[in-house]
């Protein structure tokens, strides 16, 4: 039905219990009816194996990857509800739920996290804006390779020294990637969230 208040409440972990036998997988779903914004409930849950014999886990201990899914969301841009579904008993009655729905929300904290890496990084490719300063505070603080910038003005200056920033483009070098392709890696990122503020450490290559 073509209606705004006809849609799909997805159960992930039934989703996983039928594994092929459902055409397609939990991701594929998910892609098809967020596209349409049919998709309205998500019963967040993992189980260790697909039918005829499963048992059901806790997120962190099925085959199903809940990263991957949570991503599928975000990129559908799913705003409704997700719910811990079936969660395993643990000492305390409530014990499990805490640990669901922390680790949910770790998840959400994460997805975050990388996109937000992603789309600062990709400002540096060939196409990119270079608008850098929307992603620092006016406080905030840059140190690179032993070098520090406190402040919009001194982080934009470094930038501007870097070849890159206030407006201009990247400087080009010889044998430099195409135009389009991005040859970039960050590793050992850490963050440190106090507040409605972060930190973040990584080693850029």
């Amino acid at each position: 039905a073509d209606s705004p208040y006809v849609g799909m409440c997805l159960c992930v972990g039934c989703w996983l219990e039928g594994g092929t036998m459902m055409g397609k997988d939990v991701i594929e779903t998910i892609k098809y009816f967020g596209e349409r914004k049919k998709l309205f409930k998500v019963h967040f849950r993992n189980v260790n194996q697909p039918m005829p014999h499963f048992t059901e886990t806790f997120l962190d201990d099925g085959y199903a990857d809940m990263y991957q899914i949570l991503k599928a969301l975000r990129e559908v841009d799913f705003d409704g509800v997700i719910i811990a579904d079936h969660i395993p008993s643990m000492v305390h009655p409530n014990t499990g739920t805490a640990f669901s729905i922390g680790y949910m929300k770790a998840l959400v904290e994460r997805a975050a996290i990388e996109d937000l890496f992603n789309d600062y990084y990709s400002l540096f490719g060939p196409d990119g804006q270079h608008d850098f300063m929307s992603y620092f505070t006016a406080d905030g603080r840059l140190e690179v390779n032993g070098l520090v910038a406190n402040g919009h003005d001194e982080i934009k200056a470094m930038y501007v020294q870097a070849g890159i920033g206030d407006g201009g483009k990247a400087q080009t070098a010889e044998g430099a990637v195409p135009k389009g392709v991005s040859e970039m890696m960050y590793t050992n990122l850490k963050i440190q969230v106090q507040g409605d503020s972060a930190d973040a450490t990584l080693l850029w290559h």
